[in-house]
């Protein structure tokens, strides 16, 4: 559970949310300006506990929508949000479920999703330095590991007046505009309701950021308790990689001790990246990361806008192409407390 704070499924996870915890990195200290001197809803605020007292917080939340169907008939909207704390270059975040750990490995080292619990703020999810509304997380070892970064480029974005809806999910937003165009099929409830949510607009002094780019700075395998069959397909994936019976697996032993066997569904075992993994005699799901870029949003518009260029689109579907990429460029991934407070009383 990297800290991927997409409010919108563009990406799997991550993801909340969550991203690696932290260890003493040498550099994620040492400037502390880098993370209070700017609260995101406008003050400039300290909380204390008994060993320091003027403790300096900066704190987003993120928010996050989805739908089930209720008693297999009407839908209802799932929410959840987290709030995350940038306290003296930690980053803390409170979550609904401490025990879903994630384990990062690196040719070197290991690293945890979630660290220490802190009574006031959460989990620990790494040191952090912020420049200009880019984060900069080391994530946290328990072990000592140190190396493994994830850097998040993000774009502040007052909210004030602007609407709900596109901003916390622009697919859904897109799907109540362009029903007879996807496979979503709501009841008249929800319908409406998403209608409704359309008309409210973020009041003054609500501030957003925009996630455009999450980039790691060297590859890792993300290990994830997923099923108890987990020893069982290590078995069946190591056979059918040892037999070649199918092109498609590769076997890794080069991230920190651990053993994986991955899958590629285009048969090349160089483009393998789902399996599982055997580290300190336990299974997990696996799941590995190349080094670079993970995600970006503005690749993710373009190809949204080049699906709309198929010749064979009608022209209605080709408008909505266009209008979800526009859509997309909406959306938000953290909120200040001034737009999570009025997300959290409006949007049920």
């Amino acid at each position: 559970m990297k800290f991927k704070t997409l409010s919108f499924a563009v990406l799997t996870s991550l993801s909340l949310i969550g991203c690696g915890g932290g260890s003493d990195h040498n550099n994620s200290n040492t400037d502390n300006n880098n993370t209070s001197n700017t609260h995101p809803s406008g003050n400039n605020g300290s909380t204390g506990n008994e060993n320091q007292p003027n403790r300096q917080i900066t704190q987003w939340s993120n928010f996050r929508t989805d739908y089930h169907y209720k008693n297999n008939v009407n839908l209802s909207l799932d929410i959840t949000h987290t709030q995350f704390s940038i306290v003296n270059g930690k980053l803390y975040a409170i979550l609904d479920d401490y025990d879903d750990q994630e384990i990062y490995l690196t040719t070197t080292g290991e690293y945890l999703a979630i660290g220490p619990i802190n009574s006031q703020y959460g989990a620990l999810l790494g040191d952090i330095t912020v420049k200009n509304d880019q984060f900069t997380i080391y994530p946290y070892s328990k072990i000592g590991s140190k190396g493994l970064v994830f850097t998040h480029d993000n774009k502040r974005i007052d909210l004030s007046g602007k609407p709900v809806l596109v901003t916390i999910d622009p697919y859904l937003n897109w799907n109540v505009n362009y029903p007879q165009l996807n496979d979503n099929s709501f009841d008249p409830e929800f319908f409406n309701k998403l209608k409704g949510y359309q008309k409210l607009n973020f009041p003054q002094g609500s501030v957003c950021l925009q996630e455009t780019k999450y980039t790691n700075n060297q590859s890792y395998l993300s290990l994830f308790q997923s099923s108890n069959d987990n020893k069982k397909l290590f078995e069946d994936y190591a056979a059918s990689y040892l037999n070649h019976i199918n092109h498609g697996y590769a076997k890794l032993t080069q991230f920190f001790n651990a053993t994986a066997y991955l899958y590629s569904s285009d048969q090349n075992p160089e483009n393998a990246q789902h399996g599982v993994a055997n580290y300190q005699d336990n299974y997990y799901s696996a799941y590995l990361e190349q080094q670079g870029i993970e995600y970006e949003l503005a690749e993710y518009i373009q190809e949204t806008k080049d699906k709309a260029n198929n010749p064979n689109l009608s022209a209605e579907a080709k408008a909505a192409y266009l209008a979800y990429a526009n859509d997309l460029s909406q959306g938000c991934d953290l909120y200040n407390d001034v737009a999570i407070k009025f997300l959290k009383q409006n949007i049920k």
